[in-house]
């Protein structure tokens, strides 16, 4: 059994921290208008102190899309197939820190093949930039997304000025493939962007690294559910 699957039977979940797919009938976890508070929660600037335009977290999340505005992004994310929101469990409520979702899907159609690959976008809530929580909640993030849309490769593209998101990607095993000149609109100018990729057995490695890592030399890496990662 690879580790992805080890995951997927303790449903994606680690401790208190657990990725799960969006589902708006789930309403014990989702509320109604789950996706219209998310947006509101990622309005703002990405640092203090800096004169930036209100939308500029949004407009790095999802960047090259001209139009970050609430009706254009909400009915967006309620169209990516899966939407995985990372959490942690508090008490018996779900808390989100961050969300994943499949921007392009490019190969086979599920049930025809194992050839496919994606492109990926992703964003954590401002107040749980820095915590811990963070990369663990992305390995099991995108542990769902490769698994359940069986992927062969995740690839990213980001700004080329994005260095806060080259760094923490390469931590999960993203590598540069490409540099594009004049690729994506900001602010009505075309800039240049940077194309990262993880493939399927790089990101299987950087899990198994990380659960010895948590566990050590005698633990039950089989068993990640009892880990107390996020205690």
């Amino acid at each position: 059994m690879s580790i992805l699957e080890t995951l997927k039977r303790h449903n994606y979940r680690i401790g208190r921290g657990q990725a799960i797919i969006y589902n708006k009938t789930k309403t014990d976890i989702f509320s109604e208008g789950f996706l219209g508070e998310l947006y509101f929660k990622f309005k703002g600037t990405r640092f203090s102190g800096r004169q930036e335009n209100e939308n500029s977290i949004l407009e790095t999340m999802f960047c090259g899309m001209p139009d970050v505005s609430f009706n254009a992004i909400v009915p967006y994310l309620a169209t990516r197939l899966p939407l995985v929101v990372a959490g942690v469990w508090q008490e018996k409520r779900f808390t989100p820190v961050g969300i994943g979702f499949p921007t392009v899907i490019c190969g086979a159609a599920l049930g025809q093949g194992d050839q496919r690959a994606c492109f990926y976008g992703y964003g954590f809530l401002p107040e749980w930039w820095g915590s811990e929580e963070i990369e663990p909640l992305s390995m099991l993030a995108l542990a769902l997304t490769f698994q359940e849309l069986n992927l062969l490769a995740i690839h990213g593209l980001r700004y080329d000025s994005n260095d806060l998101t080259a760094r923490f990607t390469r931590r999960l095993g993203f590598k540069d493939v490409a540099k594009i000149p004049h690729y994506m609109l900001k602010r009505g100018k075309l800039v240049g962007a940077t194309l990262s990729s993880l493939t399927r057995e790089d990101f299987e490695a950087y899990v198994e690294r990380a659960l010895l890592q948590e566990f050590g030399d005698e633990s039950d890496s089989e068993n990640p559910g009892q880990s107390n990662l996020f205690e």
